[in-house]
């Protein structure tokens, strides 16, 4: 696999796992620091492997749209249920 795919497929199932996580501290705890915070935490972590094999601008632009929509995506279809 190219390193473009492999970066599509880690970020696409971040985002959906972020989603769901913070679905679930939206739904059970008051405070929206932690929901809004966690997925980012979790991006920046799993960008660092990464950046040796790719260009900065090039890299957050591959990941950081699919894991901010996935993530979105996610998050809004457990909270429309």
């Amino acid at each position: 696999m190219k390193i473009i795919q492999k970066i599509t497929i880690v970020f696409l199932i971040a985002g959906i796992f972020c989603g769901v996580i913070s679905y679930y501290f939206i739904k059970n705890f008051e405070s929206p620091f932690f929901p809004l915070v966690f997925p980012f935490i979790i991006y920046f972590v799993l960008l660092s492997p990464f950046r040796r094999k790719m260009k900065t601008r090039s890299l957050i632009y591959n990941s950081f749209i699919t894991f901010i929509l996935f993530w979105l995506v996610a998050l809004l279809t457990l909270y429309a249920l």
